[in-house]
């Protein structure tokens, strides 16, 4: 611990990860009640991409214990890692992949046997909720506290934490409550129908949980489908969902979620959005959007042909999505192709071509619409076709005469 309350933490370690885990940490051992874990991470000197630096609750001090990690990742930002029984494999939920964070606040939340992770990137934002997941135990005591693992069995990982506490938390009163809402008419979309509700047909973040349970009940299917936490609403700002209020159906289990994004829709086929009109009622809003835009000429540029369009022939992020639906329409290369979703990605890469540009995988058949907000890392990839207003330069062969 240095003068001015910070805590430094260095480790090595396989990772934390999978079915048992090495790292550095500085626990302490506390009753298994309800708490709150809180760190703000001041920096963090990484050696890998999946190095990670944070906070844990960890029943036992063997490498396979059970325990739920809430922290920073070397180049896939915030992740929140669970171990539900001793000797499984871990599972995990991430906000970004493909970002570097080096600091960030961070706090895991126990209430009875729901672990909640949640991170920010300034003290006075609004906390954001990863995940909420259920690790029941009956041991009496277990282990709080920062971790630090480098995933590098031979270098340290630096890990430095200010303002970490561990305080009491109580269970929220609308842990277990019974509906009392009175709804209008409440439909459940089916999966994938719609990226949100019609204008004026959606449920309100506050009767969302509520709105559920009813459907909940006059669901066969929900009724047949074991929930993973009905107590909880889980609200975030996703990019690969529906916005508003909808049941996410997700391998055995299914989550009441609500979307606050009102521009990164997404029509997922785990998605059941709740509405107040039914499906027939009005056009459903689609996930693959006709353009209307009419835009200046366009063009799809070969392949690591460039790292940027020449100046003034940049597509604005806002017309980027329906130019490339343009585009895609009358491209013998992506038309044979799949959409690995019908989303605009937005971020800041250091790899890809910067502004807007469609993205393949090597040996795959699926592409992206992505816009790479950089102005200064821009990379002509092989794997990146800008789309710009002017076309590419025209290719001239020379011969010698």
């Amino acid at each position: 611990m240095t003068g001015d309350g910070r805590y430094v933490l260095k480790g090595t370690g396989r990772d934390i990860s999978y079915r048992d885990d090495g790292f550095h940490a500085m626990f302490e051992n506390r009753e298994n009640d309800s708490f709150s874990i809180t760190t703000y991470v001041n920096s963090f000197d990484f050696v890998h991409g999946e190095a990670k630096a944070g906070v844990m609750s960890r029943f036992f001090l063997c490498n396979k214990s059970p325990n739920v990690f809430m922290g920073l990742t070397g180049t896939n930002g915030f992740q929140m890692i669970w171990r539900k029984c001793m000797d499984c494999n871990a599972e995990h939920s991430e906000v970004d992949s493909n970002v570097r964070y080096t600091q960030g606040w961070v706090k895991l939340e126990k209430l009875d046997d729901a672990y909640s992770g949640y991170w920010k990137h300034n003290e006075e934002d609004e906390w954001n909720l990863v995940d909420t997941v259920t690790v029941e135990s009956s041991e009496p005591d277990l282990y709080t506290g920062l971790v630090v693992s480098s995933k590098k069995q031979d270098q340290l990982a630096t890990a430095v934490f200010s303002d970490f506490s561990v305080e009491e938390a109580s269970p929220s009163p609308t842990s277990s409550p019974v509906p009392t809402m009175t709804p209008p008419d409440l439909y459940l979309w089916p999966a994938g129908s719609t990226s949100e509700c019609p204008e004026g047909a959606s449920v309100p973040q506050d009767n969302c949980w509520e709105a559920a349970l009813l459907l909940i009940e006059n669901s066969d299917y929900f009724q047949s489908r074991p929930s993973y936490d009905s107590s909880i609403l889980s609200v975030h700002d996703w990019n690969y969902t529906p916005c508003g209020c909808f049941l996410y159906d997700l391998y055995e289990y299914f989550h009441i979620n609500f979307d606050t994004s009102t521009t990164g829709c997404f029509a997922d086929n785990r998605s059941y959005s709740i509405c107040t009109v039914p499906e027939d009622a009005t056009p459903s809003p689609t996930s693959s959007p006709v353009p209307t835009m009419t835009p200046p000429d366009l063009y799809l540029w070969p392949a690591g042909s460039t790292s940027e369009c020449p100046e003034g022939a940049s597509v604005p992020q806002d017309d980027c999505l329906e130019a490339a639906l343009l585009l895609i329409e009358n491209s013998d290369i992506f038309q044979p192709l799949t959409s690995a979703n019908s989303q605009l990605n937005v971020n800041d890469w250091n790899f890809t071509p910067c502004g807007c540009f469609l993205w393949r995988e090597n040996n795959s058949n699926t592409y992206y619409i992505d816009f790479d907000t950089s102005t200064t890392a821009c990379v002509a990839d092989n794997r990146g076709n800008s789309i710009c207003t002017v076309p590419p330069p025209s290719r001239r062969v020379l011969r010698n005469t």
